[in-house]
């Protein structure tokens, strides 16, 4: 089993996540596996705490990853946001990216703006269905040359 976070902010978009305390009562002996990307400490009480762990190995690692180009821009002080995101990937070639929409009407905008001006891009958000959602990430791991906007949960606004 996977989960996202269990924190009290999260439940407002995933309500479905405040019932996972419920699998250790159910189902005592199965192994439970939690994962995220950014846990903070708090973060990784909660879940724990939450999921009723006993004992847990929890590994870390840094996130300075050498082989992932990051950037962030600030919007205000763009002139056009859609035209520098298609101007950063045009200039950087046939690259997989990953751009973080606040929204996602956003992400099927930006998606439908880079797409109409030649880039292979794909939006890949919640309000897709499965096998949308599954062809993106297919898609992705497969090493396409592929740019996809995603949902954040995090508001950027």
């Amino acid at each position: 089993m996977t989960c996202y976070s269990l924190l009290p902010f999260v439940f407002g978009n995933r309500q479905s996540y405040s019932k996972l305390s419920t699998l250790r009562s159910n189902l005592a002996d199965v192994p439970i596996l939690a994962l995220s990307a950014t846990a903070v400490p708090k973060v990784e009480t909660d879940i724990v705490e939450s999921l009723q762990m006993r004992n847990p190995l929890i590994l870390r690692t840094s996130v300075n990853r050498p082989h992932i180009y990051y950037e962030v821009r600030y919007k205000d002080r763009l002139e056009d946001r859609f035209t520098d995101v298609y101007d950063t990937l045009f200039s950087m070639g046939e690259v997989c990216a990953i751009i973080y929409c606040p929204t996602q009407s956003m992400c099927d905008n930006l998606t439908a703006y880079l797409s109409h001006r030649g880039i292979s891009c794909a939006a890949y958000h919640a309000g897709m269905n499965s096998e949308d959602r599954t062809s993106v990430l297919h898609n992705w791991i497969s090493s396409i040359p592929y740019c996809s906007t995603a949902r954040s949960h995090l508001d950027f606004t």
